[in-house]
């Protein structure tokens, strides 16, 4: 029973060892790459789209810039005369004229005054610049209240009535476009312009009988006396009165009741300043360019014509300026209307002692409308000095023995009415020694005549009847194309 007990158990163990054999070899073999992940669902909700560039609209710029009229300048184009007779900036922005920066700049819709829209400041450049504005028509304006370093001068661009008030330009602009050369300068030279307070006039002084029109109830105090020929009645009133203008009452109490007000009024003065669509202007000058030739001691005289060829009545500053100082018929053209003229007188006097050659002058003429407007012409005036020069001899022809020695006399007479400085050349044929005294140069006053006696020297062992042409050239100093010669035959014996 033992035994058959233990040989179950064995046959029960083999059948448990084949049976986890089975298990063993039948498992999967483990994996050894990594599977592939399917892709996410695609979201339901797309990108957000790239934004769009906004589309330029517009902008305006311009530079606000310190306009002087520098020290001796003032007749020249830098340069102009304002309202009260002094000297100011042209008006148009020069190289090396200051820039104005920290500026607040203005800009308003439609026409001026306007403000309001939008306020920039100037950079170190004087410049600024309004970005992303609509098409169409703007009003661009500084107030020097505003701006501390306005503190003294007025402008000079744009043209105002108060130079030291609100100035403002019209500016137009366009969709995708800068519109530029909205400038402005100021001249802090320039003094304050004078102001009057204006005194009313107020006719006729009103007087109300009744009751004037009062803020506050007048307190009365009233004292009767026993009944007598006459009551006397004492009234005290303390009126407060508002309005505008500020009226001031004197209440004065009359049997009548009847109550006389005198007003006074005070008038404060408004700020305006004007648009500056300011007409075309533009001149010109004819013809625009001349020459003339003249000598010391004298002067030529250039006709121009001037036209106004701008929109508007006109006046302009003519000035000249040139090597020989000219001077002009007038020094103002006054009221020309468009495309009338006026006749330009230039005068160039030529000093005496003045050196012969060509010279230059400039006739500049600027309106006083708009000083960036003006013409010029050219004048060359050429000094040209008149010489007259002979020379002679009373025996050009010698015959010496060699070696040996010619002596001439030659005459240098100057017929002109200059004094003159002669330079006399020598040139021997022979490249024989010839000698002059006086010597080079020789100076010779008007209407007189210099002798000069000139040596040829023969050198030894010339053969009898060599002959020498030796050429004497006597050149003016007052104009060189004025050069007489003279020839001397020198012959061998």
């Amino acid at each position: 029973m033992p035994q058959l007990r233990l040989r179950w158990l064995a046959l029960l163990a083999v059948s448990f060892a084949l049976t986890a054999c089975d298990v063993i070899f039948d498992l999967e073999p483990i994996p050894t790459t990594i599977p592939t992940l399917a892709p996410p669902p695609p979201s339901d909700t797309p990108p957000p789209p790239s934004p769009s560039p906004q589309a330029f609209q517009g902008a305006l710029t311009g530079r606000v810039w310190r306009d002087v009229c520098p020290a001796g300048s003032e007749s020249t184009p830098l340069c102009r005369t304002s309202a009260n007779g002094l000297f100011q900036g042209n008006g148009q922005f020069e190289d090396g004229e200051t820039p104005l920066s920290g500026i607040a700049v203005n800009l308003g819709a439609g026409q001026c005054p306007s403000v309001g829209l939008a306020v920039v400041r100037t950079d170190a450049a004087g410049i600024y610049r309004f970005d992303n504005i609509g098409p169409s028509t703007y009003c661009v304006s500084i107030n020097p209240a505003d701006n501390p370093a306005l503190a003294n001068g007025g402008w000079t661009f744009p043209e105002v009535a108060d130079k030291r008030g609100a100035a403002g330009q019209l500016a137009a602009a366009s969709a995708g476009e800068v519109t530029g050369n909205v400038n402005f300068g100021w001249d802090d030279s320039l003094p304050p312009t004078p102001t009057n307070t204006p005194t009313p006039t107020i006719t006729p002084t009103p007087t109300t009988t009744g009751t004037a029109t009062r803020t506050g109830v007048p307190t009365r105090t009233r004292t009767l006396v026993p009944p007598t020929a006459s009551a006397t009645r004492t009234v005290t009133r303390t009126p407060t009165v508002t309005s505008t203008p500020t009226i001031t009452s004197t209440p004065t109490a009359t049997p009548t009741g009847s109550v006389t007000v005198t007003p006074t009024v005070t008038n404060t003065p408004t700020q305006t300043f004007t648009p500056t669509a300011t007409p075309v202007r533009a001149v010109s000058i004819s013809p625009p360019s001349a020459a003339q030739s003249s000598n010391p001691g004298m002067a030529v005289q250039y006709v121009f014509t001037v036209q106004n060829t701008g929109a508007a009545v006109d006046s302009f500053n003519v000035v000249a300026s040139g090597q020989l100082t000219p001077t002009v018929s007038a020094a103002t053209l006054t009221s020309l209307a468009p495309n009338a003229s006026a006749i330009v007188t230039v005068t160039v006097n030529i000093p005496l002692g003045t050196a012969s050659g060509p010279t230059s002058q400039l006739l500049t003429v600027t309106s006083q409308g708009d000083s960036t407007k003006f013409a010029s012409a050219n004048m060359t005036t050429s000094v040209s000095l008149i010489a007259n020069l002979t020379v002679s001899t009373p025996n050009s022809v010698q015959t010496v023995p060699s070696p040996g020695t010619a002596m001439y006399t030659v005459n240098l007479n100057n017929l002109g009415a200059f004094t003159d400085t002669v330079t006399v050349t020598s040139v021997s044929g022979n490249g024989w020694n010839v000698t002059l005294n006086p010597v080079s140069p020789i100076t010779v006053a008007a209407g007189q005549t210099v002798t000069i006696t000139v040596t040829i020297e023969v050198p030894a062992g010339q053969a009898s009847g060599t002959l020498d042409s030796t050429t004497l050239t006597f050149r003016s100093g007052l104009n060189g194309n004025i050069a007489p010669q003279l020839v001397l035959t020198t012959t061998v014996q």
